[in-house]
Formats: structure tokens, sequence, C-alpha cells
């Protein structure tokens, strides 16, 4: 637990995401057992972690949250061997994603996207310099959502572009997923008061999702709505007419 624990943020850990994600704690422990020659105690999460509280190699905050210093994370994660590195990126990305539910541009998702927050940027950031496709990019363009609802638009970009770019790398320019990272940094962009760069995005969009679901698929809608948007507020009424009537 404790190793896995060192591939998250150095930032206060929500217990409940570890018990959440028991499934990849166990095989977690699994993989340490397998490197070090051992076996598992079985020992439940909470257990474990009064363990290491007893131990001092964690400290439990108020809230349910745990924090382990920075160095024992460094040290931990210089210990894994350098062909197992991969599994572990993997395992703490899974437990951040199982935890990052709900829409982040939704304000009633912001208390545990909050507290995932510095965990969704840690792991995403380890998974994508070891060339993890997903969730990287879908946990990207999320943690870019929130941001970029909050306003904090120099934090949103480069995450929102790198999704992009992902995306269309895994996927195809052409992908569902494409056209979900498109119509994300093109509203970014409209944020930032960019239509010019915004617009040739928000036009891909409904093409993407017209050959993907069907032309009456409500994702389409709401991309001919979003371009009628941008058409009507750059005073280009004659064009925008006709994709709000579709």
């Amino acid at each position: 637990l404790l190793r896995l624990i060192a591939f998250l943020a150095p930032d206060a850990i929500p217990f409940e995401m570890l018990e959440q994600g028991a499934e990849h704690v166990q095989k977690a422990a699994e993989l340490f057992c397998e490197e070090v020659g051992t076996t598992a105690d079985g020992k439940r999460i909470r257990e474990a972690v009064a363990d290491l509280a007893g131990y001092s190699l964690i400290t439990r905050q108020d809230g349910g949250m745990i924090v382990v210093h920075r160095m024992v994370q460094e040290a931990l994660r210089s210990q894994v061997p350098e062909e197992r590195r991969r599994d572990w990126h993997q395992g703490a990305l899974r437990i951040v994603n199982d935890a990052a539910v709900g829409d982040p541009a939704d304000v009633r998702t912001w208390p545990v996207w909050d507290r995932l927050r510095p965990h969704v940027a840690a792991v995403i950031a380890r998974a994508n310099e070891v060339g993890i496709v997903e969730p990287t990019s879908s946990l990207m363009n999320n943690l870019g959502q929130l941001l970029n609802t909050k306003a904090l638009y120099s934090e949103a970009e480069p995450l929102l572009r790198r999704a992009l770019v992902i995306v269309e790398a895994s996927f195809g320019s052409e992908h569902p997923k494409a056209a979900k990272a498109l119509s994300n940094l093109a509203e970014l962009l409209w944020a930032t008061n960019r239509l010019g760069e915004a617009e040739p995005l928000v036009r891909r969009a409904p093409d993407i999702d017209e050959a993907s679901f069907g032309k009456d698929h409500p994702k389409v809608a709401i991309d001919l709505n979003n371009l009628a948007t941008l058409l009507q507020t750059t005073n280009r009424l004659e064009e925008a007419e006709p994709l709000l009537r579709r």
C-alpha cells in the first residue's frame, strides 16, 4: 500500500479513494510480493493504514485524509525496478480514475474533484511520460475542464491540448473521443476570446459525431448548437439559423 501511495501526489490523500480502489490496491500488493518473493498478509486497507500510522510512515488528518512525507515517497519510488515502473504508474492511475467521478464542469462535483485534483495531476503527468494512453487522456480532459470552469485557463490549456494530441494519435482524428477533446479545447479558446482559433475546432466536432453516431444523435445537436452560438457571437446570423433549425 505504501509503495502505491508513493506514486500519488505529495498532498493529503482521501482515505475513501484507497478503499474504493481496493481491487487495485490488492493487485499492487500482489505485484510487490512477487518482486520481493513473499506472500500478501491479507490485511484490509484500514488495518494497513493503521499499521503505517503506528510506524509513523503516514500521518492521519481530519476529514479522512492521510499524508505521506515527500521524501518517503521519493525513496519508495526509487526502489521500484525500472521494468516494473509502468505497472505501478498504472495502478495509481486506475485508483485515481475510479475515484474521479462526476462532471468536473458541474460545481456540485467540486468537493470530490478538489480533493483529488493534485493526485489527478500527478498520475497523468507520470502516465504521460511512460506512454499510458487511457485513462490518461480522459483524466487530462476532465482536469482541464475543471480548471477551465474555474477560469484557471493557463493551467487548463496545456492539459486540453495534450489530451487532444494523445487522443488523435491513439484513436484517430475521427474518433468520438477526438470530438470531445476538440470541444473542450474550443470552449477554453472561446472563453479567452480566441474565437478565430476556436471556430475550426467547433466545426470539426459535428462531422465526427455525425459519422460516429448518426445525424440525429443528441451529441450532434449539441455540436451544432455550439457552432451556431459561435456564429451568432461573430454576427453571422444567416449561417447560424439553419444549424439551430436542425
